[in-house]
């Protein structure tokens, strides 16, 4: 719905913002005992949201200027650099978590999540024309 209302970059701005922000409470989330509803909950309420904005958002920005035969091209270039991205970010965190993690891990792994959401943030704006191609 956002997406046919707003412009993609506008659209990833916000998604990763949101994003950025869910990973942040849940940063601060790990380093207390602020409890699940208080504080647990809207970070994952947040990071959730700006990820299902962003993977729309990115889907749509993979395949708009593309002929209709070749989406599902596209669409499957798309996924297989989602699921690359996902596996090595999963195996650095998981190198930041260290054999015994303990809250402080968390609570980094965490922060440096925050960050990389964060430095997409004015790639997504420059990079990304304000209008398709025609």
């Amino acid at each position: 719905m956002l997406a046919s209302r707003w412009q993609l970059r506008h659209l990833l701005t916000a998604a990763y913002g949101t994003g950025a922000a869910g990973l942040l409470i849940l940063a601060y989330a790990a380093a207390s005992s602020g409890g699940y509803a208080p504080v647990i909950l809207p970070g994952l309420l947040l990071s959730g949201l700006g990820q299902g904005m962003a993977f729309t958002a990115m889907f749509i920005t993979g395949t708009r200027d593309l002929p209709e035969d070749g989406n599902g091209t596209g669409s499957a270039l798309i996924t297989t650099a989602q699921y690359t991205g996902g596996s090595i970010g999963l195996a650095l965190l998981v190198l930041l978590q260290g054999e015994h993690p303990d809250p402080s891990a968390f609570t980094l792994t965490f922060c440096v999540t925050t960050i990389v959401a964060t430095a997409v943030i004015p790639a997504a704006w420059r990079f990304l024309h304000a209008e398709p191609h025609t």
